[in-house]
């Protein structure tokens, strides 16, 4: 392939001093600008610019973007519930341990209670074995109507059991505390 220069072709000098006056960049015009984007546009060489943050919602990218937000949305919902459902669960587990903590204490009190009414009742009986004390009248009257009252509230807690309902029976086929007469019994 031949290369085509000023120095190749036979120019005479009035042709090449008119050919070196030609400028050589030409200021490019608005029409001309435009007829070279519209034929680039043609042949598929460039495309037209595409607003910025709206190009997710048109066309196909529209049911993915739907869909990307459903998806969100189930996530979010799903994450709450789960989230309900823990807290639930935990405040109810910490109920019951309240709960039982609570029934705990009343199991170690009723125990301490029947242990001090137990040995109570001993002291008294050695005191009338002995009998040097005087009369353990008040005595005997307030360990039977705290008997009678224990045997109450032990058929109130379990109404089916049938050791409570025999001696709450037995209680009042004798005398009741009130049928002691007009003492009083003081308690502590």
């Amino acid at each position: 392939m031949s290369e085509t220069t000023n120095d190749a072709v036979d120019w005479n000098e009035a042709e090449r001093e008119a050919l070196d006056a030609l400028p050589r960049e030409r200021p490019l015009t608005r029409t001309m600008e435009d007829d070279a984007v519209r034929r680039l546009e043609r042949e598929g060489i460039l495309g037209r610019p595409r607003a910025r943050g709206w190009w997710i919602f048109t066309g196909p990218r529209l049911a993915w973007t739907a869909a990307a937000a459903s998806a969100l949305v189930a996530v979010y919902f799903a994450g709450f519930a789960a989230g309900q459902r823990s807290a639930v669960r935990a405040t109810a587990e910490a109920f019951v341990a309240l709960h039982e903590d609570d029934a705990r204490q009343a199991e170690i009190r009723v125990q301490q209670t029947g242990s001090a009414y137990v040995a109570a009742l001993a002291t008294l009986a050695r005191m009338a074995a002995d009998e040097q004390s005087p009369d353990l009248t008040q005595g005997r009257e307030v360990a039977v109507a705290a008997l009678y009252a224990a045997a109450e509230q032990l058929v109130r807690f379990d109404p089916n059991d049938p050791v409570a309902a025999r001696l709450l029976v037995g209680l009042q086929r004798t005398e009741r505390p009130s049928d002691f007469g007009p003492k009083s019994v003081i308690w502590n």
